[in-house]
């Protein structure tokens, strides 16, 4: 309904009056559908939702900083605002272009897969995300993950899948979202976490090599 200078740049529009001419919705996958409805559901509840993700401005993939914001129009409508906010980097924006976040897949509660994002199609080609039992640790615990997601709402967890980059770590959220027909589905989200366990590990070596060096004084 609303959008700003920059929003509008974003979507290569003149005005609100054309992006509500498009068929913008033929241009979203389910997957993506889910995700912000559950963000609007999360917002609503107090929670404060903060990801990064790529968007295409002027030609150029940039990396930006998404806050989300519930807001209540005048005529009571509950929507989610959007506040984008770019990467001031070149550094930080190369680094994004050679992760996977934000992955976002859907599924059935039998495990099948119904839509997913460009991010977990890229990731598809590595390793195989047409079953979710795929993707899910191999630990007792997610044995019976539908009945665990109806009772909590929320699963976490992590896990390495091959990229093509190699193996990488990633953290995994697998969340119960509702679809247009109220059947329930599960949302699953993985952020890549191999920079952040590179600098970890980096980090503790370091830390290792001086504690040696302390003691062979």
């Amino acid at each position: 309904d609303l959008a700003n200078v920059a929003g509008l740049e974003i979507w290569r529009a003149d005005g609100v009056h054309e992006l509500q001419q498009r068929d913008v919705a033929g241009t979203q996958s389910d997957a993506i559908y889910a995700l912000v409805n559950d963000y609007l559901h999360r917002a609503l509840e107090g929670e404060r939702i903060t990801e990064w993700v790529t968007l295409e401005v002027r030609g150029n993939t940039r990396r930006f900083m998404h806050t989300y914001h519930p807001f209540r129009l005048l005529d009571g409508r509950d929507v989610l605002l959007i506040e984008a906010k770019a990467a001031p980097t070149a550094e930080e924006l190369l680094a994004f272009t050679s992760d996977y976040t934000l992955t976002v897949g859907l599924y059935e509660l039998d495990g099948r897969l119904v839509s997913s994002n460009p991010a977990f199609r890229k990731l598809n080609e590595q390793h195989p995300l047409a079953h979710l039992d795929a993707l899910l640790p191999a630990e007792r615990a997610f044995t019976d993950w539908p009945q665990r997601l109806l009772e909590q709402n929320q699963l976490l967890f992590e896990t390495t899948l091959n990229t093509a980059r190699g193996l990488a770590w990633f953290r995994g959220e697998l969340r119960r979202v509702l679809a247009e027909d109220g059947r329930t589905q599960a949302l699953l989200t993985l952020y890549d976490l191999t920079e952040q366990r590179l600098r970890d590990s980096e980090r503790a070596l370091k830390e290792d090599r001086a504690r040696t060096e302390r003691l062979l004084r």
